[in-house]
């Protein structure tokens, strides 16, 4: 259902990664300052941006995980990565994450591509609701979740973070 999913904004559009990406990804996912605002360590080695697009798609059990590329129209230029993972376990449900070079932060590209998450998930009928994990210190994260309607939801699975749920509306079906 997800796995051939492209999206499409104003100035962003997803694509699959390739291997022309692995030195973006490895200097956006090695930087230890912007790594403290997701969920994940830096990564250390080329070879674990090479793993990323090899592992873009994973189906394991019940989960399938889809990495795109988030990239700008106007140039094609790789600024950061959406991940997608339903499990079937909970067919109603997607969870999201999305995150960027640190020098696209405050460029309006989280709002951009939540919005652009959010309208093509209304269209896949078993779809009803979206969930996200936020850090607690990504401030700005935490703001875009909230004013696009998320509810904040108490858990302990992991303290430094937020989990946040929102029901969709759907628009139509395909």
């Amino acid at each position: 259902m997800l796995k051939n999913v492209e999206l499409n904004s104003k100035r962003l559009k997803t694509r699959n990664l390739n291997e022309g990406d692995i030195e973006k990804l490895f200097k956006i996912y090695s930087d230890k300052e912007s790594m403290k605002f997701r969920g994940s360590k830096p990564m250390n080695e080329i070879e674990d941006a090479l793993k990323m697009v090899f592992d873009q798609t994973i189906e394991k059990n019940n989960i399938i995980k889809i990495r795109k590329a988030i990239i700008k129209k106007e140039n094609k230029e790789l600024i950061g990565t959406l991940l997608l993972e339903c499990d079937k376990s909970f067919p109603n449900r997607c969870e999201i994450g999305f995150s960027f070079e640190k020098n696209e932060w405050n460029n309006g590209y989280g709002k951009e591509t939540l919005n652009m998450i959010l309208e093509k998930l209304k269209t896949i009928n078993s779809i009803k609701d979206v969930k996200a994990w936020c850090i607690k210190k990504n401030i700005a994260s935490v703001k875009i979740f909230e004013k696009k309607g998320f509810t904040r939801i108490n858990q302990n699975e992991f303290p430094e973070s937020y989990l946040f749920i929102k029901e969709l509306k759907k628009t139509c079906s395909q």
